[in-house]
């Protein structure tokens, strides 16, 4: 239940920031400057796409993982957003994507783009792309391949990193 909890408050800190607050900002006090129409509603399916990718990886992360989407260098505050999956999970939608859950977030963030009208958000989702990016190649995938070796490195070779 612990487990539940800490990946729920993790949820609302980390993708709740970068997906929902982040977003908020660049919309404050703005006008809308996108012209897309009828369109913008399509935002709204793309938004429930990348919120159900997040929470689809976050099932088998809490299921398959035995831990949160938590980063290993987070273990300072590991008793409020708990710690990284013990296990490594290459099933679900992880047979497709190594990093499932950061597209996830990224299609969220465009959808709402979309949906509110902002291209500001839709060059956000660009950048959180590029961040991303970065963080997985020199960040957590040399962790995982010290952490999980072989497994890891086997996983890499079947396995895209982004779609």
């Amino acid at each position: 239940m612990l487990l539940w909890i800490r990946t729920i408050v993790f949820t609302i800190l980390v993708p709740g920031t970068i997906a929902g607050y982040v977003p908020y900002l660049f919309m404050r006090n703005r006008v809308p400057d996108l012209g897309t129409g009828s369109l913008h509603c399509l935002g709204l399916l793309v938004m429930a796409v990348g919120i159900f990718i997040y929470l689809w990886t976050i099932l088998f992360f809490l299921l398959h993982g035995k831990g949160t989407p938590a980063i290993w260098f987070t273990k300072g505050i590991s008793f409020i957003i708990g710690e990284e999956p013990m296990n490594m999970v290459s099933s679900g939608l992880y047979r497709y994507s190594r990093n499932p859950m950061y597209l996830g977030v990224i299609t969220t963030v465009a959808g709402e783009g979309i949906f509110f009208r902002y291209s500001s958000i839709l060059w956000y989702a660009l950048s959180l792309f590029f961040i991303f990016t970065f963080v997985v190649i020199f960040i957590e995938e040399p962790h995982l391949e010290e952490k999980f070796g072989d497994e890891y490195k086997n996983y890499k070779k079947r396995t895209r990193r982004w779609l």
